[in-house]
């Protein structure tokens, strides 16, 4: 018996060790591929950097960090890399072959973006001074200090993103910040709790500009707008509307960009009504020459007793320009004066020469009083009273 099992496992010793060779083989290659996928699973700083260039290259970080990780480092030999890259080496140059994108929004929230970029430019300095500290990140504004002297000068301060294009420039206590969107410009101009925004279309010429109380999210709000409305490729208006919360005018402009007609409004509160009503105080008209100087001003006031139109005031102001030097200039002599209230003459200059002069004030249909000026100062009054000399004054 103890023969026969020597004798079946000397016959069967080919077969195990077949078996054996092969259950080894198949666990060697199922530690080394187990073993293989360790390696290469990436590490978790990878993993974190991979997910940062990512948001940064659609646009998802916060513009504090976009700007921080844009920053320029300077190497030896002239050669240069973003901050990001060399914070992240496994990101090096896969921006520059894809290219960035930061969409601008300019929508309610704008005030808020404002106000956050001023606060980014006082607290930038504290930022750039950490930065500093790893001397590889060259600052892209100038050190602001908490305290200045009285009669420092102030000191023009820009912010430039990746591809050196202007983010946010601070002088003094002002800011001015441009915004790019696709079919318009608009540039913020920031000072003193006011904020003016400018609205450009294609041809850059202004269609809007908004006046903005601005203290905080908060506290700020619209307290005015001038649109302009041009006709075809001209680069002057044809009509501009200025308006506030009471009050409004519109004027209409020639071709050289001159006001020709404005007519100024008031808004009043209907008792039922939600509208107000807008109520004509004045319109005035404008006459030039053709040099574009003005001839005549003329205006009607409308007085009103409550909602009930009283009467019109009439005003007229005329001015009467001198004849032309040889050479063909302009005289340097001002133009003669004259003023009207409902077509009658109330008061008149009339030059002699540059300093040589007389004013005509007229009291009622008989007195007036006519004052004579040499080198612009007075030397002599005459009273009149029915067109006869009744006294004079002459002075020393």
């Amino acid at each position: 018996m103890k023969q026969s099992f020597k004798g079946v496992i000397s016959r069967k010793a080919p077969v195990f060790m077949s078996v054996f060779i092969l259950l080894i083989t198949v666990l060697t290659f199922s530690a080394c591929s187990h073993k293989k996928k360790e390696i290469e699973r990436p590490e978790p700083e990878e993993i974190v950097q991979k997910y940062i260039f990512e948001r940064l290259i659609e646009g998802k970080c916060s513009e504090c960090f976009e700007r921080l990780m844009f920053r320029k480092v300077f190497l030896q030999g002239g050669r240069s890399r973003y901050l990001f890259e060399e914070l992240y080496p496994g990101c090096t140059g896969v921006m520059e072959s894809q290219g960035f994108y930061s969409g601008e929004c300019d929508n309610g929230s704008w005030v808020e973006k404002v106000l956050f970029s001023m606060e980014e430019q006082r607290l930038g300095d504290k930022v750039l001074s950490l930065l500093e500290d790893e001397s590889f990140v060259q600052p892209p504004v100038l050190n602001d200090t908490e305290e200045k002297d009285v009669d420092e000068e102030p000191v023009e301060k820009r912010l430039l993103d990746a591809n050196n294009r202007l983010k946010s420039m601070k002088f003094g206590s002002e800011y001015f910040i441009p915004v790019r969107k696709d079919t318009e410009s608009v540039f913020v101009h920031y000072s003193n709790n006011k904020a003016v925004r400018f609205f450009y279309d294609e041809q850059f010429r202004l269609v809007k500009k908004e006046l903005w109380h601005m203290v905080s999210v908060e506290d700020s709000g619209l307290t005015g707008t001038e649109r302009y409305e041009y006709k075809d490729s001209s680069i002057y208006p044809f009509r501009k509307i200025i308006e506030n919360e009471n009050s409004g005018i519109v004027s209409n402009l020639n071709e050289n960009g001159l006001v020709i007609r404005a007519e100024k409004y008031v808004y009043e509160k209907q008792e039922d009504k939600d509208e107000p009503k807008k109520k004509t105080v004045s319109i005035i008209s404008y006459e030039y020459d053709q040099k574009d100087r003005l001839v005549t001003e003329q205006t009607i006031d409308f007085i009103y007793d409550g909602a009930k139109l009283k009467k019109r005031l009439g005003k007229k102001q005329v001015f009467i320009y001198h004849p032309d030097k040889p050479d063909g200039e302009d005289s340097d002599i001002p133009p003669d004066y004259r003023y009207y209230e409902d077509n009658v003459l109330r008061t008149s200059t009339e030059y002699t020469e540059k300093d040589k002069y007389s004013t005509l004030i007229i009291f009622d249909e008989t007195n007036s009083v006519r004052t004579y000026y040499e080198n612009y100062v007075k030397v002599k009054d005459v009273y009149l009273s029915g067109g006869q000399e009744k006294r004079v004054k002459v002075y020393e």
